[in-house]
């Protein structure tokens, strides 16, 4: 060949695209696909192990979202001409490693590996994550797409079934949770201690946030923990001040799961769980510094342990049973929100995807924090 082709060692993590990982009526979701392509599969080596064709290799940095597509023909039954061609998404994964001179990549957590091969499009995703300057934060872009909303009969508790399949729409979520010195400066700039309704927002708290000299500062030492002792309402008027929402219990999963259908993300046993969450096991009963553990797939820290979180959603035992298929938002009232993902003080079992867990709205507790979603790419 008269031209060198550029190859890089990636480590990948992989999940077969849902049907189509982007509605095609979705305006968005055309800003987020590239139209070109960034290389191909050149072989499929073994279960855990391809090697692609990067030659704008300049072009694809660490945390890249990259999506691997195949293109079908359709041809005439009496002629045999080919009359026509789908490109589609078929699995994807996150670049977390890469070098020039090296010809492989590896790949972990494969569903359908079989799916890929040689000849296959690799394309970068763009905007996969931006700053939301409002809040000074990082935002991870989830895909529109189809998933496995809660657990199979008998393996999850019995608010998690029947599973079924939800379709979301393109959103962005937090990449980290929202820290006690993020709060603190909503909270001076707000004014004060009430949400717009006249409902209180927070307690201060030795893990949380203090007042000093009237101005309200993260604890000494706990500036980059999560916020604590928050209620619904503190969590809900941060996310309408920076100009975001609280996640929905649907967004809140599929975000978790990060395309898989087991119990955690990385596989249906606990025994990860010390590399990607404070839990009990291992959070010495405390909070812990953001984004401390492993990121998952799509760049999110700490879904599991460390706070639970607060969701946009009344919680309702049965739901599951008659929620939309197509972007579900809960119950239209209730007595209580849901709250996701588990803390440093719950066990394993408890910070599995699936989990559902509920508190009042006035409730304010050490375990409890959020995360922020946002529909739109304005930051």
């Amino acid at each position: 060949m008269n031209k060198k082709i550029g190859i890089i060692l990636v480590f990948l993590v992989f999940f077969i695209a849902a049907n189509d990982l982007f509605s095609q009526n979705d305006v968005q979701s055309q800003i987020v696909k590239p139209k070109t392509d960034l290389g191909s599969v050149i072989k499929v080596i073994s279960k855990d192990e391809i090697m692609i064709d990067v030659g704008l290799f300049d072009k694809i940095k660490i945390d890249d979202v990259i999506e691997i597509t195949k293109i079908t023909q359709t041809t005439d039954p009496v002629t045999g001409e080919v009359v026509g061609e789908e490109d589609k998404a078929i699995a994807w994964g996150r670049i977390i490693f890469a070098k020039e001179k090296y010809s492989y990549a590896k790949i972990e957590a494969v569903v359908g590996l079989g799916e890929i091969a040689s000849g296959d499009k690799v394309r970068r995703l763009l905007h996969q994550e931006i700053k939301w300057e409002k809040d000074n934060s990082k935002m991870v872009l989830i895909p529109a797409g189809e998933f496995m909303l809660g657990s199979p009969e008998g393996q999850g508790d019995t608010d998690e079934i029947p599973q079924h399949q939800v379709f979301l729409s393109l959103y962005y979520i937090d990449k980290y949770e929202v820290t006690n010195s993020q709060y603190a400066v909503f909270v001076n700039q707000w004014g004060k201690e009430t949400d717009e309704n006249g409902n209180a927002m927070f307690f201060s708290h030795e893990w949380g946030i203090k007042k000093i000299n009237e101005k309200w500062q993260a604890a000494k030492g706990y500036e980059n923990f999560p916020m604590v002792n928050v209620t619904w309402f503190g969590a809900n008027q941060y996310a309408k001040w920076a100009g975001k929402r609280l996640p929905t219990e649907a967004e809140w999963e599929k975000a978790a799961r990060s395309g898989s259908k087991t119990r955690y993300y990385f596989g249906n046993e606990g025994l990860k769980l010390d590399e990607y969450a404070w839990y009990y096991n291992n959070s010495a009963g405390k909070t812990s510094s953001v984004g401390q553990k492993s990121v998952n797939i799509w760049g999110i820290y700490d879904m599991y342990g460390n706070v639970a979180e607060w969701c946009q959603d009344w919680y309702q035992s049965d739901f599951y049973k008659k929620s939309a298929t197509r972007n579900p938002k809960g119950s239209l009232m209730g007595s209580f929100k849901v709250v996701r993902g588990g803390s440093w003080a719950s066990p394993a079992k408890n910070c599995r995807s699936a989990k559902r867990d509920f508190l009042p709205q006035d409730f304010a507790g050490f375990s409890c924090g959020f995360r922020c979603a946002s529909s739109k790419m304005k930051k």
